[in-house]
């Protein structure tokens, strides 16, 4: 019974390293740094878009706060 239950830990194991967390979703803001392409600590639509191509326009307009 207790090499099952260390099989079944390792197959657990194997299975969350396989499949990881997307990284918007573990740290959006290091997402968002990521797709400031130039740098200059704005993401416009079109470095928002290269980085998550599948942002349609209005949610981006909707989370631009300046």
């Amino acid at each position: 019974m207790r090499h099952a239950s260390y099989a079944a830990g390792l197959v657990m194991a194997a299975a969350v390293l396989a499949f990881p967390v997307p990284t918007a979703a573990q740290a959006p803001g290091e997402a968002l740094r990521r797709a400031d392409a130039d740098g200059d600590g704005r993401v416009t639509f079109d470095e928002a878009r290269a980085a998550f191509p599948e942002l349609p326009r209005e949610r981006f307009d909707r989370m631009d706060t300046d």
